[in-house]
């Protein structure tokens, strides 16, 4: 090892043993790893605190687990193409990252992988990636957008929990099963897509994402587990398809503001102990099946631009009584709604809110 203006060059296969004697250094703050390194082992520069950079050779191909925990310092880092693989908490706790590319050649992000990393705002995941796993990405409390691309598969449980900047996201259509917890404590996630291919969405899914306002569960779900929407207090309707045959306990409870919901046609159960079960309050909320309300859209004279959610917020406003916004709160709720859509569902006693 060459120590020369702050920098170590290291010259050998690198692991955690051959980087304590610099580990609490001060004045080192940039390691060169020379070509010809293949794997960056177990929790080699773990503790490294000082450590502002990095340079990683295109010959390294893995990056184990805990390589770089707890580097505090370091600000960026960059990926090279011949990695293939970023395992268990490989960055966890690298407090000071802020963006970070994963080249096409990485096929799945571990466990922990970036857990911790606070001021990480962006991330780059190529379409190579199929899995991310538990807690990969859990309290980056900066990230603030990601785009999960076309390929994977499944979003472990906790992959993105506590990401309280994340204001939306797009899940792709490759992706069949959302973990429990995988965006708990999201708290300004406003909206969310999740595509046909979901069918399953985990306990705790997108428990006390208190800034999500609505949310559309598409017809390939069949369970909708525990917890899966607990204290979304921000949640005004939701809309349960009717291939949904279960609804796992308090999956909607703590939601104060849920006014409207459409359920299964065919629920086995439908009774107030049922629903109480679930979290939902038969004495604030409006409950209509699939079939009752696609009568009432065939009898409406509207347009043909309506989405799901805005005919839910107009059934709302002609059914319900007590659902009563004002002109500023509808407009939150229902921003591209026509005119002529709403006067048309609007009761006359209404049109003056």
């Amino acid at each position: 090892m060459d120590n020369l203006d702050n920098t170590v060059t290291l010259s050998i296969t690198i692991t955690k043993s051959m980087l304590d004697d610099i580990r609490g250094q001060d004045q080192i703050t940039h390691v060169i790893i020379p070509h010809g390194v293949t794997r960056i082992d177990e929790g080699a520069f773990q503790d490294c605190i000082y450590l502002t950079s990095i340079t990683i050779p295109d010959s390294v191909i893995s990056i184990g687990e805990f390589a770089f925990w707890n580097c505090t310092s370091l600000t960026t880092i960059t990926i090279p193409d011949s990695v293939t693989s970023i395992e268990t908490g490989a960055f966890a706790d690298c407090t000071s990252l802020t963006s970070i590319t994963i080249p096409k050649s990485v096929t799945f992000i571990d466990h922990e992988a970036f857990e911790g990393c606070k001021s990480l705002t962006s991330i780059t995941i190529p379409n190579s990636v199929t899995t991310i796993r538990e807690h990969a990405f859990h309290n980056c409390k900066s990230l603030s957008s990601i785009n999960i691309p076309e390929g994977i598969t499944d979003i472990e449980f906790m992959a993105f929990g506590g990401c309280r900047s994340l204001t939306s996201i797009t899940i792709p259509d490759s992706v069949t099963t959302i973990g429990g917890g995988a965006f708990e404590g999201c708290t300004s996630l406003t909206s969310i897509t999740i595509p046909d291919s979901v069918t399953t969405i985990g306990g705790g899914a997108f428990k006390s994402c208190t800034s999500l306002t609505s949310i559309t569960i598409p017809d390939s779900v069949t369970s909708i587990e525990e917890r899966a929407f607990f204290f979304c207090s921000s949640l005004t309707s939701v809309t349960i398809p009717n291939s949904v045959t279960s609804i796992g306990e308090d999956a909607f409870e703590g939601c104060c503001n849920m006014r409207f919901a459409i359920i299964p046609t065919n629920l086995e159960r439908q009774d107030t102990n049922y629903w109480s079960s679930v979290g939902i309050n038969l004495q604030q909320i409006t409950l209509i099946t699939h079939d009752q309300f696609s009568n009432w859209v065939n009898n409406q004279k509207l347009s043909k631009t309506c989405t799901h959610h805005e005919l839910a917020i107009l059934y709302q406003l002609q059914k319900d009584d007590d659902f009563t916004p004002s002109w500023p709160e509808l407009g939150k709720l229902a921003p591209n709604l026509l005119m002529d859509d709403l006067l048309e569902a609007l009761p006359e006693e209404k049109a003056k809110i």
